[in-house]
């Protein structure tokens, strides 16, 4: 992490311009009280949390986030205890290989940073966000998370609830396909994709039917990523149960449509767009 050539109160002075006598005060009582400048200039609102987060990541040379929308990725959370995360005021955003990034309402404090990497065996690429958004998200996840879909379709195989088959869409029964599409082990599958997408904090989530198999994909931070695929004896019933979550029409299958739903997960409201393309 380098820094900035600038003072962080340069850099903050070019986010919120103040006054030099104003400033001036500020410093002075900061000197009087042992109150760090930064602080004391956020408590007296002379500039914002918000202005300082700005001001601190283009000091260090990060990225500052805003957290408002995102949701936690249950995988990296469970790296450490939840409460461990609080206390250090830090949240994994994401982790490619052996890298992680984090977001940090306070990315100076290299005792909190050492501690993570260490608590998480990860190198660690430093963001900055608004602490309370921060323990914001946290505060979203569920302290009993929703089946991954890995362990669903393990589970279902334990069961007998499917066997991997070969129907193809020309063989699909509509009576079948609606019926089947109400089937709590396809219900559970969809469930587990779309939280697993939101989880993940996916942009777009790709259901691709190809020969043998059912392709899954989510885009993240623009790339795709692959995970867990149902049975292929399920496509069918997966893509209707999708097609009447979004008020479509399930035996239309030549010509493309598109659809909008809402569901309510991890703590917030979040609204779908779908799009079918009719495949060959």
């Amino acid at each position: 992490m380098s820094t900035s050539s600038k003072s962080l109160m340069d850099c903050l002075k070019q986010i919120r311009p103040i006054e030099a006598e104003v400033y001036d005060e500020a410093e002075k009582e900061s000197e009087q009280t042992h109150v760090p400048l930064e602080q004391l200039l956020i408590k007296q609102g002379i500039v914002s949390d918000t202005d300082m987060a700005l001001a601190t990541a283009e000091y260090l040379d990060i990225r500052p986030i805003s957290l408002s929308t995102f949701t936690p990725e249950a995988s990296l959370i469970d790296l450490m205890e939840k409460d461990k995360w609080k206390e250090l005021k830090a949240l994994p955003i994401s982790k490619f290989g052996s890298r992680m990034s984090i977001a940090m309402a306070d990315p100076f404090d290299l005792v909190s940073r050492d501690a993570i990497a260490s608590s998480t065996n990860m190198e660690l690429v430093h963001m900055i966000a608004l602490e309370t958004e921060i323990l914001a998200a946290l505060e979203s996840i569920s302290n009993e998370p929703a089946q991954a879909l890995e362990d669903i379709l393990k589970d279902m195989a334990e069961e007998g609830e499917v066997e991997v088959g070969q129907d193809t869409v020309e063989d699909a029964n509509l009576d079948d396909m609606l019926e089947n599409a109400g089937e709590a082990p396809v219900i559970r599958i969809v469930n587990s994709i779309l939280i697993e997408a939101l989880r993940k904090g996916a942009s777009d989530i790709h259901i691709e039917p190809m020969e043998k198999t059912v392709r899954l994909r989510n885009r993240v931070d623009g790339m795709l990523y692959e995970i867990p695929s149902p049975p292929k004896n399920l496509q069918n019933a997966i893509i209707s149960r999708l097609k009447i979550m979004a008020n479509l029409d399930i035996a239309e299958r030549r010509v493309p449509q598109d659809g909008r739903f809402k569901i309510k997960a991890l703590g917030k409201e979040v609204d779908i767009r779908m799009s079918i393309l009719p495949t060959v």
